[in-house]
């Protein structure tokens, strides 16, 4: 082989070591990060109230009689929330977490915007709203502190979300005569007890730390166990009820999730705190 040749294999071999050394500070390209389901379903919860709220800015914007005063801090609130609504929305659809730290940025600075223009609203009537969605007509400065409110509810929902970890699904040891478990901590907190199809089984027994939970039929497959406390640990076995089969089988051992409360509830515990404030209202100019 020519002495050249082999040089310039050496030199070529030179520089693909120091291109690979020179990437990888940047690290091999992995899959993004994922949404936990749980986590899906809060960002979701989110997005009918923060609609409303665009809703409701909007026809603030509309109004010929807005001051000026009031106008400037209301385009800026709702560009803000306008891109962090697509954040979320993102998020929600595609489950990758990527935007939802500069979401939630963008929604406290909106709630600021918010609150400067409330002072210059008087005399005006806008639509409110709650994570729920939209709620009757009421004074535009009170309407305004709602959705500053509302932005700061759904900020934090996204700061949980974000920070949120998934409980990994936990798997018995296989075992003759016994179907394969598995158990997964969920919201709520509850601990979701699933398990293979046993053969010759005519039912099966479901046991928390040694104690029997439930006996179900030959059909049923799955035990949702909502007697948890967020952080005890708890330990399932599911043992088949048939002639000659075991009397125990191997144990998951799974650690109850903390309660993540949903956008939803918030929103309606906010909805039922409007009611009682309006009755309580009511009540006194009848009274």
């Amino acid at each position: 082989m020519a002495e050249g040749s082999v040089a310039t294999r050496k030199r070529l071999a030179v520089t693909m070591l120091v291109a690979a050394l020179t990437l990888l500070p940047l690290g091999i390209p992995t899959a993004p990060a994922q949404v936990p389901p749980v986590g899906i379903e809060e960002l979701t919860s989110t997005l009918p109230g923060l609609r409303a709220a665009l809703a409701g800015i909007d026809d603030l914007l509309a109004n010929p009689n807005l001051p000026a005063e009031a106008r400037g801090p209301l385009q800026e609130a709702r560009g803000l929330l306008a891109q962090a609504l697509g954040l979320i929305e993102n998020a929600a659809a595609t489950g990758n977490p990527a935007g939802l730290a500069e979401a939630e940025r963008l929604l406290r600075e909106a709630a600021e915007r918010l609150r400067a223009a409330a002072p210059f609203l008087r005399g005006l009537t806008a639509q409110g709203a709650t994570l729920v969605g939209p709620v009757e007509e009421q004074p535009a400065s009170a309407a305004v502190l709602g959705y500053a409110a509302l932005l700061e509810q759904a900020a934090d929902v996204l700061a949980e979300v974000a920070t949120f970890s998934p409980a990994e699904t936990v798997v018995s040891t296989p075992r003759d005569g016994c179907p394969l478990v598995k158990a997964v901590p969920q919201n709520g907190p509850r601990v979701e007890v699933t398990w293979d199809n046993e053969p010759g089984a005519t039912g099966y027994r479901v046991l928390r730390n040694g104690a029997v939970l439930a006996e179900v039929d030959q059909d049923t497959q799955r035990y949702i166990d909502r007697d948890v406390t967020a952080g005890e640990t708890y330990r399932y076995q599911v043992v088949p009820v048939k002639e000659g089969g075991p009397t125990t089988c191997s144990e998951v051992e799974v650690t109850a999730i903390p309660f993540f409360p949903t956008a939803l509830a918030a929103g309606l515990g906010l909805l039922a705190t409007l009611g009682a404030v309006r009755v309580m209202r009511r009540a006194r100019r009848e009274g």
